[in-house]
């Protein structure tokens, strides 16, 4: 059976999505544990500057994300997020915040993956459909 041009494009852009989600939670976590390599070192400004870039890099689409809820007048889980990256760079602990934006991207990347491949499989199934029921 040949695929269409619209699916194969549509998988294309899938996979895409896929690989950018890949690097938004990688780059941020080895950044992070960049910083905690440094943590006990005698460069106090390396290590909160690297975990400022972990938050930075990894928060930015959970902070435009929140942006976006709050002009919806929502509270979700990326406003919430977002409150407590802010919340643990005010009180100094930098590595904090970096964790929960890692541990926060780990699990969005996770869930895009799996709502990815649960589109594929629906898809798959409504493919193998007959075009006609008698």
């Amino acid at each position: 059976m040949k695929e269409s041009k619209s699916k194969i494009k549509r998988r294309e852009k899938s996979e895409l999505k896929g690989r950018m989600h890949s690097f938004l939670m990688f780059l941020p976590n080895m950044v992070m544990l960049l910083g905690r390599l440094l943590k006990d070192s005698r460069v106090p400004i390396a290590e909160k500057a690297l975990f400022a870039a972990a938050i930075a890099i990894g928060g930015y689409p959970i902070a435009r994300a929140a942006l976006a809820s709050l002009r919806a007048r929502r509270l979700d889980m990326n406003v919430l997020m977002s409150i407590s990256v802010i919340g643990a760079a005010a009180l100094g602990d930098w590595s904090e915040g970096a964790l929960v934006v890692a541990l926060f991207s780990i699990g969005t990347t996770l869930q895009a993956i799996t709502f990815d491949r649960t589109r594929s499989a629906i898809r798959g199934l409504l493919d193998q459909a007959p075009e006609e029921a008698w």
